[in-house]
């Protein structure tokens, strides 16, 4: 997790008051990808009882939100083409995995008739922008 200092810094937007801002980022990013990382451990590990009582609706929307809403991000970010790819890419995994569980989730004879109905073709619709947008990018890079 970060430092109260790292914090601060991050929220107050002081990035040129680190000495090496390339090294401060990558040190930012290295934290990151270890706090991901073992968030997912304890999202394995944990029984079902325990993980409700951290990721929770109220804990987590905030954080997908920061990521996803474009509300929340700002205008120079959201003509950054990257940041789109990022947002798309982020959705699909994340629509793709909530349809994964939806099914056993639905208790109403006529939702899960239609669910079933409308599955099929969504997947289609979403595989194929999902490969698309993915071809582009492979052709841009």
């Amino acid at each position: 997790m970060l430092s109260s200092g790292t914090r601060r810094q991050i929220k107050e937007h002081k990035w040129n008051e680190h000495s090496n801002q390339s090294l401060f980022f990558i040190r930012l990013k290295q934290r990151c990808v270890a706090a991901l990382n073992d968030l997912t451990l304890i999202a394995n590990e944990l029984d079902e009882s325990q993980l409700n009582e951290i990721f929770t609706q109220d804990t987590i929307e905030p954080f997908i939100k920061s990521l996803m809403d474009p509300q929340s991000i700002s205008k120079k970010k959201l003509k950054d083409k990257r940041n789109s790819d990022r947002r798309f890419f982020l959705g699909y995994t994340l629509l793709d995995n909530s349809l994964n569980i939806t099914m056993s989730t639905i208790d109403n004879k006529w939702a899960k008739k239609m669910y079933a109905e409308h599955e099929g073709p969504l997947r289609a619709i979403l595989d194929t922008l999902y490969h698309e947008r993915k071809r582009k990018l492979e052709l841009s890079a």
